[in-house]
């Protein structure tokens, strides 16, 4: 039963994140560089190359040659931090920005029509059980989705 419901929320993901792709397939970018421009997108704060090398359980290497492809299309800036010369921090251009809007409001709508089947009493409760299933990344029980052979 597990799986089956794993497979669905697989099925429902891949057809959300296929529309936003379909965004970035003309800038040839490599899925970890997409996961990049999403956690930068996320933060209130410019997002320093450490932080995305840990997020993405990648090297310091790894990490800046994702950010230099990133870079030379000119989707990201980098930045030196205010309080520790030491420390690039990266943001979005304004360009990526302006992308940004377009993406999250195809995101709203196409999360308004799949969430449209639920009346609000449903909703509340598939956010609480969702909400459960990501407090369990604390839970030995959880897998590790960034390193599975720790089981």
């Amino acid at each position: 039963m597990s799986q089956e419901i794993l497979e669905k929320l697989g099925c429902l993901f891949h057809g959300v994140n296929l529309s936003v792709r379909m965004n970035f397939n003309k800038l040839d970018l490599r899925r970890a560089q997409v996961t990049i421009l999403f956690i930068i997108a996320r933060s209130s704060e410019p997002v320093s190359m450490k932080e995305l090398a840990k997020k993405l359980n990648v090297t310091n290497g790894a990490i800046t040659q994702l950010i230099d492809g990133l870079e030379s299309k000119k989707l990201i800036e980098r930045q030196v931090d205010a309080k520790d010369r030491r420390l690039i921090r990266i943001k979005l251009a304004r360009s990526t920005q302006a992308t940004f809007k377009k993406i999250k409001k195809s995101y709203a709508e196409k999360a308004e029509q799949i969430f449209a089947v639920f009346n609000d009493s449903e909703l509340v409760q598939l956010d609480g059980l969702l909400g459960k299933l990501n407090r369990c990344n604390d839970s030995k029980i959880c897998l590790d989705i960034n390193n599975p052979k720790k089981q």
